[in-house]
């Protein structure tokens, strides 16, 4: 199964998808696709072993499909709805509560077509069915363990910091600082508490001085005055 993806400038001409079981399958076709273009056209882990070696593989491998390569090759296995990572495919009846939460709010004075609001009907009535809604969660299956889900960034959220007084810090790729009150969930301020001129990649409280720092993507340092009482 392939997946065309944006065409041009994308570092990958392939790339494949498949669980780490397949790997014999997919190495044959992956060494004739390299003897055709370069390996370093072909997104397969064995090419890019030392890239991939990192801690955040679960977050930096899902940018590589989406933004760097032109097709994507996906490997399904008969065996894959019983994997724990086939969350929908295991439990399917959470689809309607997941997308339907995801569904924005419809603008002001903008008219909503009748097929978008047969969707939204069908949805609700499944939904309903299936005992309610769910968390919403990234993976598009509730576990019972999860009490809530932030929300706020508009970029991958890179770090977090437990402050004093129970606030917790964040920093993401859309450059900005959010603070937040566990307890409620909700965000301390409407507005970013602060916003750099890159990603913020890390976060760390001192409190001998009462400040957070912040480093960016850019390889700068913040120092942050925090909010008094």
């Amino acid at each position: 199964m392939g997946q065309q993806r944006r065409m041009g400038g994308a570092r990958f001409a392939v790339g494949f998808s498949y669980a780490g079981e397949d790997r014999a399958l997919v190495a044959p076709l992956a060494e004739e696709l390299a003897r055709r273009c370069g390996r370093q056209r072909v997104l397969f882990d064995l090419f890019h072993e030392a890239e991939l070696a990192r801690l955040d593989l679960d977050v930096y491998l899902p940018r590589l499909y989406r933004d760097e390569t032109e097709l994507i090759v996906l490997l399904l296995s008969p065996d894959d709805p019983s994997k724990s990572w086939c969350g929908l495919a295991a439990q399917p009846e959470q689809l309607p509560s997941q997308l339907l939460a995801r569904r924005p709010t419809d603008p002001p004075g903008v008219p909503i077509e009748a097929a978008a609001i047969s969707l939204r009907d069908q949805a609700t009535t499944q939904l309903q069915k299936a005992g309610g809604p769910r968390p919403l969660i990234a993976s598009l299956l509730a576990f019972e363990a999860l009490l809530r889900t932030l929300t706020g960034h508009s970029g991958y959220v890179n770090a977090l910091a437990v402050l004093p007084d129970g606030q917790l810090a964040s920093g993401a790729d859309d450059r900005t600082i959010r603070l937040w009150d566990p307890t409620s969930g909700e965000p301390e301020s409407s507005q970013p508490q602060f916003v750099a001129d890159a990603a913020i990649t890390a976060l760390a409280f001192l409190p001998a001085v009462s400040t957070l720092v912040a480093g960016d993507a850019s390889g700068r340092l913040h120092w942050l005055r925090l909010p008094g009482p």
